[in-house]
């Protein structure tokens, strides 16, 4: 092959004079053997390829090779349309055909549609080269075609003509109607089942029922109009009253061309009451006054039932007969009173629905009833401030507890009740209320509280609270514009909490008020600050407070307060003193002061707290 190069298997290879030939094998290779010396003409031929001729000579003696390069014969207009026949069938809108210039030279082409105004291409011209291929895309506008028809188009090229055929089909709608399901089947219970009529295909449906004969059943609906694509639900209804047997019969469903037949299946069931008791053991043991019976229908009619033989001493019920319908239930309750009873109970009593009877065995245990009574806490501490207590009435036994508080209590001190009940096996609160303003000493008194057979005490604690007053205190201030207030003075284990207040009323902004510490004041002939209780005990003190800063007395330097003193405002101050002794009374502070602000003076250089009772 003169372009790829590859062997051209199958060549004939005619050799004259002589008229011999061969056939060129798979490798592309020929011979002829046993020639005369001469001059020679070979041919070689091919399908596909161009004939070919050499003049060959050969010597007597020697081999004489001779090679062939085929070239494949060119078509120079040929044009091929594929498919040539479109059939649009009753669906497509939409398909086309490839052109193929299977010649050696460029073309034209043009296509003709002719009268088919219901079918349209792209492109409807154009030129395609040597060897190349080009889509032509054919439109069917269904709108426009009322029958089945058909058209040739031609196609130019080369000048000639290549007819493509196209036809096309007009789809008949038409109603095509399914049922789901075929089969109904109401078994023993079911009085409701439906099926599904749908319409699959393209044109409405107008469906109906008829051959429906049995009076037990009912339709929702016998007959409508489904559009395309949609269904119909209908309801099938089974009276069962009306059923005399077994039910096993049909009906159809007709569109006018097409029958669909329904089978309907039930089973006649026996109406009968059927009674179901929850137990048929009762025991209220020693202690239990209540139980519970519960009678249930489970068959399918109006069961009427009734208790019998329920005349026992100490029993009640609270009901002993009605009606039932079926799948329902009725609890009845039964009372034992144990107050009135005297002996046990091993009784047996009867179910009956009118045709059975069942048996119910009741037992209950004869025990003696008492009360026991239990109260929680037994000591009620108001402390110092709380003034609403409660405590608790528990009755433990197995009786009624009936109790009253049999004892006075302090006029300060009520009860929201005094009396009451307590079943068996509950509790009872009560609130006990302190009036603190009728107070005149700390209270610790006790009433008590009897069930008729024995008494309980219960403890009242309160304290009254201490009011502090320090009106025998005498208060010196360093000057008459400041103004000092003792605020408290109390213990708190075995330290003291001394607190107190200055305001400055006139002295101007201090911007350096001091307070010394004891034995701290470094000023010379400034008095040092002491502390000292009425036994003559003397006292550091360990921490100062002013305006809301602690100063705590450790190391050298550390003298006391340096803090601002604003006109007009209060300020709270403190100091505390540790190891304070148990027995003081009182105490008496000497505050040592000073003001460092230029052009300020105190009228003197202390503040003086004398004879403050200590809390």
């Amino acid at each position: 092959d003169k372009e790829s190069g590859d062997p051209v298997r199958n060549a004939e290879i005619t050799l004259t004079p002589g008229s011999k030939t061969t056939v060129v094998g798979s490798n592309g290779s020929f011979e002829f053997i046993d020639l005369e010396a001469g001059q020679y003409t070979v041919a070689v031929e091919a399908a596909g390829y161009d004939r070919n001729t050499k003049k060959v000579m050969v010597y007597e003696g020697t081999c004489t090779t001779c090679d062939f390069h085929l070239a494949k014969t060119k078509i120079s207009q040929v044009l091929e349309v594929t498919p040539s026949s479109l059939d649009f069938g009753t669906t497509q809108t939409q398909m086309s055909v490839t052109i193929s210039n299977k010649g050696d030279k460029e073309t034209e082409w043009t296509l003709d549609l002719g009268n088919a105004k219901w079918l349209s291409a792209s492109p409807l011209s154009g030129r395609i080269g040597a060897e190349k291929s080009q889509t032509i895309v054919f439109e069917v506008d269904r709108s426009l075609v009322s029958k089945e028809t058909s058209a040739v188009v031609s196609l130019a090229a080369f000048g000639n003509s290549y007819p493509i055929t196209v036809a096309c089909a007009v789809k008949q709608s038409k109603a095509e109607m399914s049922i789901e399901p075929g089969v109904l089947d109401f078994g023993e219970e079911e009085t409701s089942k439906s099926f599904t009529i749908s319409n699959t295909g393209d044109a409405d449906l107008a469906w109906n029922v008829k051959n429906l004969k049995e009076t037990c059943l009912t339709l929702s609906e016998s007959e409508g109009n489904l559009k395309p694509g949609t269904n119909k639900v209908v309801q099938v209804g089974l009276d069962r009253e009306k059923m005399t047997s077994d039910l096993n019969t049909s009906f159809v469903i007709t569109d006018g061309s097409t029958d669909k037949e329904i089978q309907v299946k039930a089973t006649h069931k026996v109406k009968s009451a059927e009674m179901s008791l929850s137990t048929s053991y009762i025991d209220f043991g020693e202690n239990e006054t209540s139980k519970t019976l519960t009678i249930s229908n489970t068959g399918n009619a109006e069961l009427d039932w009734s208790l019998l033989n329920t005349d026992i001493p100490f029993l009640s019920f609270s009901s002993k007969s009605g009606l039932l319908t079926p799948g329902s239930s009725k609890t009845i309750t039964i009372r034992l009173d144990r107050n009135t009873m005297t002996e046990s109970i091993d009784a047996t009593i009867l179910a009956s629905d009118g045709a059975n009877e069942f048996s119910i065995r009741i037992v209950a245990d004869y025990v003696v009833l008492t009360p026991n009574m239990v109260l929680s806490p037994k000591t009620i501490d108001f402390g110092k401030d709380e003034t609403v207590k409660t405590f608790a009435i528990s009755n433990t036994g197995n009786a009624d507890l009936y109790w009253e508080v049999t004892s006075s209590l302090p006029g300060c001190i009520t009860l929201s009740q005094t009396s009451g009940v307590v079943w068996a096996g509950g509790s009872q609160n009560v609130q006990v209320s302190l009036n603190r303003e009728l107070m005149q000493s700390d209270i610790n008194t006790a009433f008590s509280i009897s069930d008729g057979t024995r008494t309980e005490r219960l403890v009242v604690v309160a304290t009254k609270p201490v009011v502090e007053d320090y009106s025998s205190a005498e208060v010196i201030s360093c000057d008459g514009r400041v103004d000092v207030q003792i605020v408290s003075c109390k213990r708190n284990g075995s330290e003291l909490e001394f607190a107190y207040k200055l305001t400055n009323n006139g002295l101007g902004p201090i911007n350096d008020l001091r307070i010394f510490f004891p034995n701290k004041c470094n000023l010379s002939g400034m008095d040092q600050t002491i502390i000292y209780d009425d036994l003559g005990n003397e006292y550091d003190s360990y921490r100062y407070t002013f305006r809301g800063e602690i100063y705590n007395n450790v190391g050298t330097y550390v003298r006391g307060i340096t803090d601002d003193f604003p006109e007009g405002l209060p300020c709270k101050a403190s100091l505390s003193v540790s190891d304070f002794s148990p027995n003081a009374k009182s105490i008496n502070i000497k505050l040592s002061v000073y003001i460092g602000d230029y052009g300020v003076n105190f009228a003197r250089e202390y503040i003086y707290f004398k004879n403050v009772p200590i809390y």
